[in-house]
């Protein structure tokens, strides 16, 4: 598992489809070229500050224009859920190593998480298609 973004944040749980969307591309857009388990340097806040939102901000507007429904729909789902979660949490990367050095599936397990999805009007409502 080279990458572990933890999406149960209150903020996320309680937030927009958009917002949450959003969110996830930002998490996506820290990671390396070399998609090596890394961090982009030049992209992390610290280094980027303000460049870092100029150069998401409009990505996420596009994609918010285009994101298909079925990849929307999720995103907008209020209630329960099943999602995985650490049965111990990693540290931060780059920390001084304390314990467990390798993640896997194995430290994972299903459990609910209740999502409060505060409902506001997109900028472009995609029709879901239930079947």
């Amino acid at each position: 598992m080279l990458y572990c973004i933890t999406l149960r944040p209150l903020f996320f749980r309680a937030s927009t489809p958009q917002a949450r969307i959003e969110t996830l591309l930002h998490e996506l857009f820290h990671i390396s070229r070399s998609f090596d388990g890394s961090l982009d340097e030049g992209l992390r806040h610290a280094a980027a500050g303000k460049r870092f939102e100029r150069k998401l901000r409009p990505l996420v507007r596009r994609y918010l224009k285009k994101c298909p429904a079925e990849l929307w729909a999720p995103f907008a789902f209020n209630g329960e859920v099943r999602m995985l979660h650490w049965l111990e949490r990693p540290g931060p990367a780059g920390s001084p190593a304390q314990g467990r050095k390798l993640y896997t599936e194995e430290q994972l397990f299903y459990g609910p998480v209740r999502m409060l999805t505060r409902r506001t009007r997109p900028a472009r409502a995609p029709q879901v298609k239930l079947h």
